[in-house]
């Protein structure tokens, strides 16, 4: 952005280095950071396996050709950036907050975590328990005044 140059030899660790640096260099452009960028983040990612749209931002900021990798808010802005918001639920039972994927929920969204489910469950298996388990392993939702249930196969999969 700025029209800047180059006042003293270039300075940089040779395998994160643009290739545009090497020779005489009199400017340089943001490009060559965002080249350095793309080495790192290859160089996390070697070894892993890595989703498409990761290698996809690698490659374009190892671009040899300065003006064909993204600026820094177009990387930024890249699909490999993008993540789905994690849906979180408050437990009926103990308050906490946790990923909805924790736990289980009634028909109605009351929530119960894996932790007070199975605490839930051991209790069901005591003589007066508070707790209502029916015949098809299905069980009451916890929350007061509720009386949809949580159905048996989604405790099964919450609790071993």
């Amino acid at each position: 952005m700025h029209d800047v140059t180059m006042t003293q030899p270039v300075q940089a660790t040779l395998n994160y280095m643009a290739p545009e640096l090497s020779g005489n260099v009199n400017k340089v452009e943001s490009a060559v950071d965002l080249f350095s960028a793309g080495m790192v983040l290859a160089d996390l990612y070697k070894d892993l396996e890595t989703p498409e749209a990761i290698r996809s931002l690698i490659s374009s900021l190892q671009s040899s050709d300065p003006t064909q990798r993204p600026t820094a808010l177009q990387a930024m802005r890249h699909e490999a950036f993008q993540v789905e918001p994690v849906k979180a639920a408050s437990c009926a039972i103990c308050l906490d907050i946790y990923p909805a994927e924790e736990g289980v929920s009634c028909a109605d969204g009351h929530f119960t975590c894996k932790e007070c489910l199975s605490m839930s469950v051991r209790a069901a298996a005591q003589a007066q328990s508070h707790v209502k388990v029916l015949r098809d392993g299905s069980m009451c939702c916890v929350a007061p005044d509720c009386d949809l249930v949580i159905l048996g196969r989604s405790i099964a999969a919450a609790v071993p």
